[in-house]
């Protein structure tokens, strides 16, 4: 692992908040069996997902307000073969840069959960649900915030049992209403952040989103919840993230 700051936060990113076997298994399901042509990938990180669903033959925006990011992703869609019409956006103003309407809109690695505002994400949530066609398609990851408060200690134990940096450690700090929250990454050397006592930081600052909590704000949106795709898409054993899954309704064939 290359020691500057900024791999180290992808490793970090990759690890608790990246594509896992859930999220490819749900976003393969949904492109094989619904009328899926394309897609927006908010806030689109690393780009796998983004190239992964052009390599399944769909047409694909991807999304994310770091330029670099940007500058990268479309050098790995060149090297994988594929077609992304990548953007630098910030996903608050969705509706300025994307000016389409999709079947399917993924909103991945916790981005949503990055907002800290919970104005900025209900003003997310209605972009994302204008830019969605009738009988479209959102999947949401999240941190499992339900789990994380409520066994914090064992959540934390099972991330830091997978850092390859024995030496390193992640911290989970939510504030006294749960409103508001921390992930600490220490480590020995591996990011110039901030130093102190020779040891690194590099902090995360987020809102916590409760299952129940999305679950309801999507509701009030409009968007309705489909159990059978959240069944059929489920891996088993415990999770760091949660997946939401939801349609706008309307929509032939859908």
């Amino acid at each position: 692992m290359n020691n500057s700051s900024l791999d180290w936060q992808f490793y970090i990113d990759n690890l608790v908040f990246g594509l896992g076997d859930r999220e490819i298994k749900a976003l393969k399901y949904i492109a094989d069996r619904y009328p899926i042509h394309s897609v927006l990938d908010v806030a689109c990180g690393d780009g796998i997902a983004a190239i992964l669903l052009a390599g399944w033959g769909k047409s694909v925006t991807g999304l994310d307000r770091d330029p670099d990011r940007i500058t990268n992703n479309y050098s790995k869609s060149i090297s994988a073969g594929v077609e992304v019409d990548f953007k630098c956006a910030d996903m608050r103003d969705l509706s300025k840069s994307y000016k389409h309407k999709c079947d399917l809109i993924v909103c991945l690695r916790n981005s949503l959960s990055r907002l800290v505002s919970e104005t900025d994400i209900w003003g997310t949530l209605v972009q994302m649900y204008l830019a969605l066609k009738p009988g479209g398609i959102i999947i949401i990851q999240t941190f499992n915030y339900d789990r994380a408060i409520a066994e914090p200690d064992a959540v934390i134990k099972e991330i830091n049992s997978n850092l390859r940096e024995q030496d390193s450690k992640i911290f989970f700090h939510p504030d006294l209403d749960n409103t508001r929250a921390r992930f600490i990454i220490e480590t020995q050397g591996h990011c110039h952040c901030r130093q102190h006592k020779n040891l690194d930081y590099h902090e995360i600052p987020v809102r916590p989103i409760f299952e129940k909590e999305l679950n309801l704000w999507l509701a009030e949106l409009g968007f309705k919840k489909t159990d059978d795709l959240e069944e059929k898409t489920r891996v088993s054993g415990k999770t760091w993230n949660n997946l939401t899954l939801s349609i706008r309704p309307g929509g032939a064939g859908k």
